[in-house]
């Protein structure tokens, strides 16, 4: 199976045919795993540092911002993963200077080194904060209760106030299972109509060579693609169903409307696009599909078509 746009993407790689799969591809999750190391680490740090600490105030510093951290930790990736991606388009006109042919696959990296750091940061929201890396690392029980509070699950919580000997394992599992599997199917079948150049902002670079993509699933949303990755934040949000992971999702998805969406593609598209993009921008939204298109979602992922 041939993934469209990957034929024009490898020709602006012309260095790197042969070396994805060897050098490229290996990288990734290794740099995703790092990322994600670095969040729970952070997450640790109040009971690690209160539990090695004899001083009772240093001790109730800690306990009082233990579970204010897990909500900063996926921040830090975040931004740096971010700053990383965004040199595609800050440097993109010193790259252009130096070697318009190459232009693209010397800004590369910073696709490929970027957004796995993301990713780790995004993995976070499926971790239980209570057990990682604490349970595993033979480290205590969280010291503020709020921490356990908010890692519990709320289901779990209902079904105690009610009375009911139950737990929601399954329910969560099997909800978050399906709404992943879902979400990576809307995904793929978003990159088929647009084209895995088109999502690697290949297009950033040689704006001669693309158009506004506005039929199919782009007349509902203009960043499918990105949405596939809301679903996949809502996956995990069911796989945890705690408060902590209700706003790990909330603040993914702020922060990238925010610092991504508005401030850096939608600005370089209405540059490339002018009054066409902008009267696309009006008519449809960026990256949560209006109610009544929810169903058109649902048949794009189920047929490929709305």
């Amino acid at each position: 199976m041939v993934i469209k746009g990957s034929e024009e993407l490898l020709n602006h790689l012309p260095d790197y045919k042969g070396r994805i799969l060897r050098c490229v591809i290996p990288r990734i999750p290794l740099i995703a795993i790092i990322s994600f190391s670095v969040t729970v680490l952070i997450d640790s740090l109040p009971r690690i540092l209160a539990n090695r600490s004899s001083s009772t105030p240093v001790k109730e510093f800690f306990t009082f911002i233990e579970p204010i951290i897990p909500i900063l930790t996926p921040t830090i990736p975040f931004f740096i993963g971010m700053h990383i991606v965004h040199q595609m388009w800050y440097q993109k006109n010193k790259f252009l200077k130096k070697n318009r042919e190459k232009a693209y696959q010397n800004a590369f990296k910073f696709l490929y080194s970027g957004i796995p750091v993301i990713v780790g940061a995004a993995i976070h929201m499926y971790a239980p904060i209570s057990y990682l890396p604490f349970k595993i690392g033979n480290l205590p029980d969280p010291l503020n209760p709020v921490t356990s509070f908010m890692s519990n699950s709320i289901l779990n919580s209902l079904f105690d106030l009610m009375g009911i000997p139950m737990d929601d394992f399954w329910i969560r599992f099997v909800g978050s299972l399906l709404m992943f599997t879902f979400a990576v199917i809307f995904i793929v079948r978003t990159v088929s109509i647009f084209g895995i150049d088109y999502a690697a902002v290949l297009y950033n670079y040689y704006p001669e060579e693309s158009e506004i993509i506005d039929h199919d699933i782009y007349s509902i949303i203009r960043n499918p693609l990105y949405f596939g990755f809301v679903l996949l934040g809502i996956a995990a949000f069911i796989s945890r169903l705690s408060l902590y992971s209700l706003l790990f999702a909330i603040e993914f998805v702020v922060l990238f409307y925010i610092f991504h969406i508005r401030a850096v593609e939608d600005k370089e598209l209405v540059e490339r696009f002018g009054e066409n993009f902008k009267m696309y921008q009006k008519k449809v939204p960026a990256l949560i599909p209006h109610p009544k298109h929810w169903m058109k979602i649902i048949t794009f992922t189920v047929n490929g078509k709305i």
